[in-house]
């Protein structure tokens, strides 16, 4: 139905420019890394100035966490790092979820961190989870009774046709691209559909690298210009008196669809991962702490007067609050530190999303969660 918008392969202020490398390489572990070579990355791969030989914070998480359209230094862990005094490393990268968070929690025992802050999203992870269990199903003790069923819905109708590219519905490739436009999202394309499970992301980076008229521009009317009538049957404006964006209800549904027994097993394993990198915190004297980051959808459901104006909006927003506090219940039941990040975004002043169908927080919304952050944190003094 829809891409995973929030992995979009491209800091802004290099969408839209040709690149030598791409933004991710394959990995056998992770699925894909972080390459060293993209512009603003490490040599481990992560959106660092510098790797440090101790760290007092991790950071751990997808885009929303890495800082998918805003700079570095507008990323809620470059934030924290401005606003606490310190040292913050970011393990963060699009398209990961919490089965990889789990990995490189192993990792950041490294860095000897004080704090490992892990950032579970809830528009796409529990489907990540799914994604990286069929990579690799002898890892993960899922439950025989949730499994079953979970995998005989996927060889009737796989789960990743149901998150379908919403940016490819609309015009043609020949009628948005040049020649060498078109070879150079023809290699993007060759790349991730040979390396990386994450193929719907392959058509979403080329509309963000080449936008004639796009549903990704900052402007909302240019956005909301770009819709195609058959987008529309996936997306929604909203146009209130004081926020505006477009909504992307139908495609967020599918990822968090909880009569889904491919979702509940995503959710099962947000739970074994989330007790894995909590064990594995206190082993290592450190203190985990899970930042629970809502949709956009969900951070606008005050906003939105009339559910019913919005294709499944209101079942997505039931099903997102039924997942929280089954999470943070499961959370307060085993003593895990959450914070929840719901009720910060929903009373902001200022919009802390885009006016267009992406669905990661913008530059207030950043600062919004490493203010939150920062409660838990405190300040450094070195």
């Amino acid at each position: 139905m829809f891409p995973q918008v929030e992995a979009v392969l491209c800091p802004p202020q290099y969408c839209g420019r040709s690149l030598s490398e791409p933004y991710s390489l394959p990995d056998d572990e992770l699925g894909i890394r972080g390459n060293p070579k993209f512009p603003e990355h490490d040599v481990n791969g992560f959106r660092n100035v510098v790797i440090p030989e101790t760290a007092d914070v991790v950071a751990i998480g997808d885009s929303h966490t890495y800082g998918t359209t805003v700079a570095a230094d507008q990323s809620w862990p470059r934030m924290l790092e401005t606003l606490s005094s310190c040292r913050v490393y970011s393990m963060a990268l699009g398209g990961y979820g919490p089965l990889q968070y789990e990995v490189l929690a192993r990792r950041a025992v490294r860095y000897k961190p004080r704090f490992m802050l892990v950032g579970i999203y809830f528009g796409n992870d529990f489907y990540d989870n799914w994604e990286m269990y069929l990579r690799s199903p002898s890892r993960y003790p899922v439950p025989k009774e949730l499994l079953n069923s979970a995998l005989e819905r996927e060889q009737h109708n796989p789960l990743s046709l149901e998150v379908e590219d919403f940016y490819g519905i609309g015009p043609t490739d020949a009628e948005r691209q040049t020649d060498a436009e078109k070879e150079r999202a023809w290699s993007l394309r060759y790349f991730l559909a040979q390396n990386s499970s994450l193929w719907g992301l392959a058509r979403a980076v080329k509309n963000k690298l080449f936008p004639p008229r796009t549903v990704l521009s900052d402007e909302f009317e240019t956005a909301v210009a770009a819709l195609t009538p058959k987008q529309l049957e996936y997306a929604s404006i909203f146009d209130g008196t004081d926020w505006r964006t477009i909504l992307t209800s139908r495609y967020r549904e599918v990822a968090e669809n909880i009569d889904d027994p491919r979702i509940k097993v995503g959710i099962w394993l947000t739970r074994w991962a989330v007790q894995s990198i909590d064990h594995l915190a206190k082993e290592n004297d450190m203190a985990a702490t899970f930042i629970l980051l809502p949709t956009k959808e969900s951070v606008f459901v005050d906003k939105v007067k009339v559910a019913g104006d919005h294709n499944f909006y209101k079942k997505l927003t039931a099903e997102e609050d039924q997942i929280r506090r089954d999470l943070i219940q499961y959370m307060e039941q085993n003593k895990f530190v959450y914070i929840d990040m719901a009720p910060a975004l929903r009373s902001m002043v200022q919009q802390p999303y885009n006016v267009n169908v992406d669905g990661h927080p913008n530059a207030a919304g950043q600062k919004a969660i490493a203010t939150k952050v920062l409660e838990y944190v405190g300040l450094c003094k070195h």
